[in-house]
């Protein structure tokens, strides 16, 4: 495989688009159906996005870390 770009070529990309809109693949995806299922997924905000334990850590930081520049800024002896 030497020599072969990893990038699509614009007939490519124009095949799978036409692949595509003949498969219709978002008809098929229907997310949970079952009880059990949904009650897995509802909580995934919390684990991976912005409620996330990393996010809130970050924000976190970003406080402390506004909170030193502003006591910083203050305590400064302007010309």
């Amino acid at each position: 495989m030497a020599g072969k770009s990893k990038s699509w070529t614009p007939e490519r990309r124009a095949q799978q688009a036409e692949r595509i809109r003949q498969t219709k693949p978002w008809l098929k995806t229907t997310g949970p159906k079952t009880d059990a299922g949904k009650d897995a997924v509802k909580n995934n905000a919390y684990r991976h996005g912005f409620r996330s334990t990393d996010y809130a850590e970050i924000l976190r930081l970003l406080k402390l870390q506004s909170a030193f520049v502003t006591a910083m800024n203050r305590d400064r002896i302007w010309p």
